[in-house]
């Protein structure tokens, strides 16, 4: 009898997650963590890759529209000879001779007496400096500028890589 008396109990169910249940909630939680960690990550490099392009815009336009001004408002072409290219741009206005040159990837500028600046930032690499002269014998002087700016990227990262060239051409708007 006492079998009948067991057998006739009925069972409670308890509150709570089965095994299979508890698995299964785990599976799509972790999923949701994968996904969004992921989402994460590429958010940051997106930023990072876009933080880089805009400092290499951003020293590029300066340096080369500086340049530019500079060789429209000098009175004088010293270097580079006509005909000829050099790295290094010479120029006098207003009888002060300012100098830009490029030494270890930063661009400077040298006017008159003046200590010599930088115009580029630590952020960025000058890859290429030309001017060349290509004016006419009697003209005033035509000037190509070619600047190649790059990422420094000390890091080696491959979001941080990007870089920019800048070609123009400008005339000395005085005659010599």
């Amino acid at each position: 009898m006492l079998l009948n008396r067991d057998h006739n109990r009925k069972s409670v169910a308890l509150p709570g997650f089965s095994l299979a249940e508890f698995i299964l909630y785990l599976g799509i939680a972790t999923t949701v963590i994968l996904v969004a960690t992921d989402v994460v990550f590429r958010l940051m490099a997106t930023k990072n890759k876009q933080e880089s392009l805009e400092e290499v815009t951003q020293n590029g336009r300066l340096a080369f529209e500086r340049i530019m001004l500079s060789i429209r408002n000098a009175s004088s072409v010293t270097i580079p000879a006509k005909g000829t290219t050099s790295s290094i741009l010479g120029l006098t206005w207003n009888g002060v001779s300012t100098t830009y040159s490029l030494s270890g990837g930063i661009l400077l500028l040298k006017e008159g007496t003046q200590a010599t600046t930088t115009l580029t930032t630590p952020d960025v690499t000058i890859q290429a400096l030309e001017f060349r002269n290509v004016s006419a014998t009697g003209a005033p002087a035509i000037i190509r500028v070619r600047i190649g700016v790059s990422s420094t990227n000390p890091s080696g990262d491959p979001d941080v890589t990007g870089g920019q060239e800048y070609v123009g051409t400008a005339t000395v708007r005085s005659k010599p």
